[in-house]
């Protein structure tokens, strides 16, 4: 073949491989009628079996690769070596007496890679079909199965994910992943929903591999042994969640939930733990579909595993009985604190998983089942805040950057679940399909306060460490610039349905802990390892300027008293904290002036509720109206170079990175000036029409930036 025969040798090639098939498919029939005439050990069965399946194992792949397809074709016939000889080896009771461990997985292995192999070919040449329905029916495929795990299960039980039978595992792995996940199929996938037995043999088999994946994914890639691959994870991770399996590994995990919840606590575990774990793009040997496709099944399987265990936690604080200890609640909460950063990656590469499943009009688009998944985690993380708020949060100044990771994947969600929902719209009814989405959206805002809770009581825990400090200093930051780009991303996309007055309270309770943070990196020390750039409250500045912008857009879009309130608090916090040019801005003076005038307006029909503190202190920035100074501009503007992206209404909401100058994934710094930088073009335009363009050769020249 690889010397390009002329069609008359192709076609003896194709006749030859057609013969060899028709009896290589006699010797598997002729061999199971020698088991089952009782003499197999004599015949020496299994030795011929396993030189037959090693022997015919490459042969349907190589048809495939060279276009033979008569031959690919009746090659598929091969399945008689496993599916009958394998079959009536492993029912004979003396088949395998005098065979030792190492033999037998070996003949276990040809059999296994044979049928994959088998099966692969099917798909490729359109023989799906003629397979699933004639070769290997499921009366013919799922006894094999079961006889085969069944079989790894006796030798290798103790050793799963691991071990001289790995290779036939991962094989395994696949051959249920086939059968309980792919549309072609269906009817072996619905003979496993009817087999209790079937699907308690599978579980024993996928679930120790799911535990056994979760070490070895932490690794770098570099470090990773071979057979552990993210396609390798998603064959177990989909059946877990397909209806096939799907049922009754969660019916066991509500089991063990009630009961001894270590079961239970350890899936939560390993799946937490592989989830963190995934890459944000693609790694080298994978196409981008099968990673968007990896990700689809993972948070698929998170959201799965979620529910249940929020529906444990509930019962037993309804009920009163004890299912989950205090520590073992916190230690779901740190695992669940390190995936629940990873939301908008995974719902990003979902999105793009199914769209595409959408423009090939193929029934498997689901994107109201993501959007339940992500739903279902969001709940989980919210009782345990929850609860573990009530009992006095234990933790460390360290802990609050993996919390504020947390809080920043929430919001940044937000976009992702908008697009979802915008493609469910499109193939279900968007009247159902916008109700959905306005709950998930209302989950996700109202998880940010609670994880502000938890943070500030983190936070409140007493002396850290410099380093420590600087870093949660610098992870409340992040959060607060995403908290702002959240409220300008709302306004600027309404149909989100995002209602981003709620989020001004959370603005002032991120820059309140900062203060509390920050002022202890001051206190640090000299020769402590604080960074610099948190020896001086340079981030509080550009804080307190993106507070006061967000609020102006709060501001001017809402007009009820208790909004009235929200709005005057952000905005006296930022100007109390922020630079003194924050005064003479127009707009801010204007705001104060419609903040008073509606205020008095309430307060002659009885109806004004300000705070007399706040109104105090409303009244007296009102009052101490400041002239604009000549060097205004250019404060203002050093203080927002500082940031990942100098243009204030900024709304990239899913932009990655960290909140300094130049941290942001993808920032671009100005040509001209070289201090700001954007999170992109549309940025970098707008803020130069805002009024970059006027203090640029200025903010170039400076030295305090």
């Amino acid at each position: 073949m690889a010397s390009s025969p002329d069609a008359e040798t192709v076609a003896a090639i194709n006749r030859a491989f057609e013969a060899a098939a028709k009896q290589l498919s006699a010797l598997g029939t002729r061999l199971a009628a020698v088991v089952r005439r009782g003499n197999a050990a004599e015949e020496r069965v299994s030795t011929h079996l396993f030189m037959a399946c090693g022997f015919s194992s490459d042969l349907p792949t190589f048809a495939s690769q060279h276009g033979l397809i008569g031959a690919a074709k009746a090659l598929l016939s091969c399945v008689t070596l496993p599916l009958e000889c394998g079959s009536a080896l492993m029912a004979s009771p003396d088949a395998s007496i005098g065979e030792s461990t190492g033999a037998a997985t070996e003949c276990l292995f040809t059999q296994a890679r044979l049928l994959s192999h088998t099966m692969s070919s099917a798909m490729t040449i359109g023989g799906a079909e003629q397979f699933n329905e004639q070769l290997a029916p499921p009366e013919r495929l799922l006894p094999w199965l079961s006889a085969a795990v069944s079989k790894l299960l006796v030798l290798h039980g103790t050793s799963l994910g691991r071990g001289s039978s790995f290779r036939l595992q991962v094989i395994l792995v696949q051959i249920v992943y086939c059968i309980t996940y792919d549309a072609r199929f269906r009817r072996h996938a619905t003979a496993v929903q009817l087999d209790g037995g079937l699907q308690q043999i599978l579980l024993r088999l996928l679930v120790p591999l799911l535990h056994a994946s979760a070490a070895p994914m932490q690794l770098l890639a570099e470090q990773r042994p071979a057979e552990f691959c993210w396609i390798y994870v998603a064959h177990i991770a989909l059946p877990l969640s397909a209806p096939a399996l799907g049922t009754p590994f969660f019916e066991q995990l509500r089991a063990t939930s009630r009961g001894d919840n270590s079961h239970a606590r350890r899936v939560v575990q390993s799946v937490t733990e592989i989830f963190a774990s995934m890459p944000a793009s693609c790694p080298e040997g994978s196409t981008e579909d099968e990673i968007s496709h990896i990700w689809s099944s993972l948070l698929t399987l998170l959201g799965n595993v979620a529910t249940t265990t929020t529906r444990s936690i509930d019962a037993q604080q309804k009920q009163g009985i004890t299912l989950y200890t205090d520590a073992q609640r916190c230690s779901m909460l740190h695992q669940l604190r390190a995936a629940l950063s990873r939301l908008p990656t995974a719902l990003r590469w979902a999105l793009k998983d199914e769209q595409r499943i959408a423009a090939e009009q193929l029934d498997e688009c689901q994107p109201g089942v993501l959007l339940g998944a992500c739903g279902n985690i969001v709940e989980l993380w919210m009782s345990l805040i929850s609860q573990q708020l009530q009992g006095n949060l234990h933790g460390s100044l360290a802990e609050v950057t993996v919390f504020c990771a947390a809080g920043s994947a929430l919001l940044r969600a937000l976009p992702h679940v908008a697009a979802l929902a915008e493609l469910a719209a499109t193939r279900n009814a968007a009247g159902s399909q916008k109700q959905f989405e306005n709950k998930l959206t209302k989950l996700l805002i109202t998880a940010t306060p609670l994880t502000l809770q938890a943070i500030k009581q983190v936070a409140d825990r007493g002396p850290s460490s410099a380093a420590d400090s600087a870093a949660a200093a610098e992870a409340l930051w992040q959060l607060h610039t995403t908290l702002c780009r959240c409220i300008h991303y709302s306004a600027a996309a309404p149909a989100a349905g995002i209602r981003f007055d709620k989020l001004i309270p959370n603005l002032g309770y991120c820059m309140e802990t900062a203060e509390v943070v920050s002022s202890r990196v001051c206190a640090a020390p000299p020769g402590s390892t604080a960074s610099h750039s948190f020896a001086k409250p340079r981030h509080l500045l550009a804080m307190s300027v993106a507070q006061v912008e967000a609020a102006l857009v709060v501001a001017g879009a809402c007009h009820l008293p208790p909004d009235d309130e929200r709005v005057a608090r952000a905005l006296i916090q930022g100007l109390d904290h922020g630079p003194a040019a924050l005064a003479s801005n127009p707009s801010v003076q204007q705001a104060l002036d419609r903040l008073m005038h509606r205020n008095e307006a309430g307060e002659a029909s009885q109806t004004g509720d300000l705070d007399p503190d706040l109104l105090a202190a409303l009244q007296q920035h009102q009052q101490q109206h400041r002239e604009p100074q000549p060097g205004d501009a250019l404060e203002l503007a050093q203080a927002a170079a500082t940031r990942s992206c100098a243009y204030l209404r900024c709304a990239n909401l899913a932009g990655e990175g960290g909140p300094a100058a130049g941290q942001g994934a993808g920032s671009q710094r100005c040509s001209k000036c070289k201090v700001a930088w954007y999170c992109g073009t549309a940025c970098s335009h707008a803020d130069w029409r805002a009024g970059h363009r006027r203090v640029c050769r200025a903010l170039g020249a400076s030295d305090d930036v």
